[in-house]
């Protein structure tokens, strides 16, 4: 179960690779597109399972450190990078709040 969060997590924090393509919501507005990209930056195995990541996202880049499993520790390479472009507003907004509540939840741990 922990394994199944945590890579959910670190997904979103590859800059929202699961969520694939954008979603129109509907809403016209006049929000031009964004790019959000998140970067494996290390790895460390001395302590667990550990990937450091970089997330640039509104044009600030937070970096977060993820314990994951050895699977997830062995399908990604330092320098994996994955852009995401969002069209939509709120679509784009819900990637800020499904990054702060994995946060708080403590599932992600800022560092820097």
């Amino acid at each position: 179960m922990v394994d199944a969060i945590i890579a959910i997590s670190l997904s979103i924090i590859i800059v929202v690779s699961i969520t694939g393509p954008s979603i129109n919501h509907g809403v016209v507005n006049p929000f031009s597109c964004r790019e959000t990209v998140g970067t494996v930056i290390a790895k460390d195995n001395t302590e667990g399972f550990v990937l450091w990541v970089e997330l640039d996202y509104k044009d600030e880049v937070h970096g977060y450190r993820v314990f994951v499993s050895p699977a997830i520790y062995e399908d990604y390479e330092v320098g994996y990078s994955y852009t995401e472009t969002t069209c939509d507003l709120l679509e784009y907004e819900e990637i800020g709040e499904i990054i702060n509540s994995l946060a708080e939840a403590g599932l992600l741990e800022g560092i820097g």
